[in-house]
């Protein structure tokens, strides 16, 4: 991972790359009402919620979609006891009944505790495990943790097209293409490009992501699973407006400056 930051910028590449031989769950495929209905995350295997004596919600694709959701943060507003805050601008900061989850982030059960913003584009579901569970994967809070299950090769072919806009300046497409070669082999591409303003002035989001994936049935119980992902984020690190700590309310400022030249300032006469 590639990370640079400045005083009112962020920007950062990552790749990562995956070999699993596993057998793969076939969530994709099911109904809405048993896909909330059972996870992955508790059990490293698909059970049905009322077999597991922890709370384990589930956000999936559906919901995903029809709430046009592309940031984790926007998926976790449908799960409960979840609170979130800014994060220095630069990535997800979640805590999870109140205990900081910024180190509790797997991707498939494998731990991506990098800082960044993570993107939904590769994503098939999240879910949320709520409590311990350092049985299964070590070192964590009380508080619980957030597993993404990635987008995986389909049995039919899928070709879909998406574009996202807003009268604040939104510009996203983000494509799924799923074909099956033959019999045995897989493959599924995923990606997001997207470059966006906000509702402050300054405000950017430069994105793009991609992520492949091959899958390789070499039996019935053997399944070679080979995913990879690339993500670079380019955005002004705006961490809010700043409060003047003697009044308790936000700092009388000059529309004409930038928010974080006056931070720089005060700290220099506070001397913090």
């Amino acid at each position: 991972m590639h990370f640079f930051r400045g005083p009112s910028r962020a920007c950062y590449e990552i790749f990562s790359f995956f070999a699993v031989f596993t057998q793969l769950d076939d969530s994709a495929s099911l109904s809405l009402k048993t896909q909330v209905e059972q996870a992955s995350t508790a059990s490293k295997g698909m059970v049905p919620l009322k077999d597991i004596p922890q709370i384990v919600n589930v956000v999936p694709q559906q919901v995903l979609k029809e709430q046009n959701v592309t940031s984790l943060q926007g998926a976790l507003q449908n799960v409960t006891g979840l609170s979130f805050s800014v994060g220095d601008g630069q990535r997800d900061q979640v805590m999870i009944r109140g205990f900081s989850a910024i180190s509790d982030q797997y991707v498939d059960g494998v731990r991506d505790d990098a800082l960044y913003y993570r993107d939904l584009s590769n994503v098939e579901r999240v879910e949320v495990l709520k409590g311990p569970g350092s049985v299964l994967y070590g070192r964590g809070s009380a508080g619980g943790l957030i597993n993404r299950i990635n987008k995986k090769p389909l049995d039919e072919a899928l070709h879909e097209i998406s574009l996202i806009g807003s009268s604040l300046g939104q510009k996203r497409a983000e494509l799924d293409f799923a074909d099956a070669l033959n019999d045995q082999l897989k493959v599924r591409l995923t990606g997001a490009l997207e470059h966006s303003d906000g509702y402050r002035n300054q405000s950017f989001v430069n994105r793009e992501t991609v992520a492949p994936s091959v899958q390789w049935d070499i039996s019935d119980r053997t399944t070679l699973l080979l995913q990879a992902d690339y993500l670079h984020d380019d955005r002004l690190a705006d961490q809010g407006f700043p409060m003047d700590p003697l009044t308790g309310k936000p700092v009388r400022t000059n529309p004409k400056n930038i928010l974080w030249r006056i931070q720089r300032k005060r700290c220099r006469q506070c001397r913090y």
